[in-house]
């Protein structure tokens, strides 16, 4: 059911897919296939881990009280898991806003 409900808000005709909706095709369609690779470690997160995983990103955030079209400020990390933060915001409904570059001259 859940893979048919996704397909359907993936073609809907009448709105674009979000970002979120891509990733989750992609689950859906290649669930084992390679999502993130760690360059480090050669540790790979397949599409159906990440989704699982923004999944559970999204749920805390709402249970912190995010709520639709809430803006999540989070600094810039080149870390796997600042995707899954981003990817949970969306689902969740919020926006991100990755802060922490350089500083404008005083």
């Amino acid at each position: 059911m859940k893979t048919e409900r996704r397909k359907n808000n993936f073609n809907n005709q009448w709105k674009l897919p979000l970002l979120p909706d891509y990733i989750m095709r992609w689950a859906d369609l290649t669930p084992e296939n390679d999502c993130i690779v760690f360059a480090d470690s050669g540790r790979v997160i397949s599409y159906g881990e990440f989704d699982r995983l923004t999944d559970l990103y999204a749920m805390r955030l709402k249970e912190m009280g995010i709520e639709k079209e809430d803006i999540v400020v989070t600094q810039f990390l080149a870390v796997p898991e600042f995707y899954m933060l981003i990817y949970g915001c969306l689902k969740a409904g919020g926006h991100y806003f990755p802060a922490g570059g350089k500083r404008a001259a005083a």
